[in-house]
């Protein structure tokens, strides 16, 4: 007996833990980041849980989720808003916050925790500059539609530049911002923000030689040709699907309006049955009056 309560009780454990399961969320309910479009040599992505999977083209990437190159790795990817980055060797960034809906709450803030990459701005870049972030250890790397290569290099770490963070302009402009100042990086220049946190963020007279091309340049530079000229379109596009996403579930929910006259309806029906029935009690009642009414008055037979 002992034996059967505890079968049964592992038994209904066995059922619970499945059905709380099935009603998680996937790892990739999240917001879709991009979509991986090149890679080369050693490269991965670690989900918000730390499981690792190795990236191929057509792979999809998710807020929340961090993109991490070896020796001898690349990897671009097109983001949501029709944007590009391309991480270069040695190199790992988190999506912490993105939405690219085409509307004013559109948001991009990645953290670059080691390495550098190029930055091809979408359409947040464009219209809600004022949302798109890279941040590092010791500052936030922000732009006025552009494209720009941060980079970051921590306090030990073997590099033939200084630790900090860098920021490489190569259109439009950035900014570099520390709690110790602010400076303004345009197209062709370099700035840099020591790790010194009363050091403030400055211009650098050159750009340092840590920046060097790689063989995958004249790809990026394609790709920023054809994206610059379809970002537009994919706006719009995102702008239309959001709409008819919105109207549809618009359709599926009722209105305010439409469950008040619902019940409005429901009530009228229910008076109206009400009304139907006393009716149907009165006359009933009239007629066993009448019936009454002749039996007293009919004569008696002798």
């Amino acid at each position: 007996m002992r034996s059967d309560l505890a079968n049964a009780s592992t038994t209904s454990r066995w059922v619970l833990l499945a059905f709380l399961v099935a009603l998680a969320p996937s790892a990739h309910a999240a917001t879709l980041y991009g979509d991986v479009e090149f890679v080369e040599g050693s490269t991965e992505i670690l989900d918000a849980t730390g499981k690792v999977r190795k990236p191929r083209t057509g792979e999809k990437v998710y807020e929340g989720e961090t993109m991490r190159t070896g020796e001898d790795g690349e990897m671009h990817v097109r983001t949501g808003d029709h944007g590009l980055v391309a991480l270069r060797s040695n190199t790992r960034i988190k999506v912490e916050i993105y939405r690219a809906d085409g509307d004013d709450e559109d948001r991009s803030v990645l953290s670059l925790l080691t390495g550098t990459l190029r930055s091809i701005s979408g359409w947040i870049g464009k219209y809600q500059s004022k949302s798109y972030a890279i941040k590092t250890n010791n500052a936030t790397v922000g732009i006025r539609g552009t494209d720009h290569e941060p980079l970051y290099i921590a306090p030990g770490e073997k590099a033939s530049a200084a630790p900090g963070t860098y920021d490489k302009v190569n259109a439009g402009s950035t900014y570099i911002e520390t709690a110790a100042g602010r400076v303004t990086v345009e197209k062709g220049r370099a700035g840099f923000a020591p790790h010194d946190p009363k050091a403030a963020p400055r211009l650098l007279d050159k750009v340092p030689e840590v920046y060097r091309p790689t063989k995958n340049e004249e790809r990026i530079r394609k790709r920023k040709e054809e994206l610059e000229r379809e970002v537009e379109k994919a706006r719009l596009e995102r702008q239309k699907a959001k709409a008819a996403e919105k109207t549809g579930q618009a359709e599926k929910a009722p209105t305010a309006a439409e469950n008040k006259a619902e019940t409005g309806e429901k009530a009228e029906k229910g008076d109206a049955s009400k009304s139907e029935s006393s009716k149907a009690e009165a006359a009933k009642d009239e007629a066993r009056k009448k019936a009454a009414e002749r039996r007293r008055h009919r004569p008696e037979s002798k």
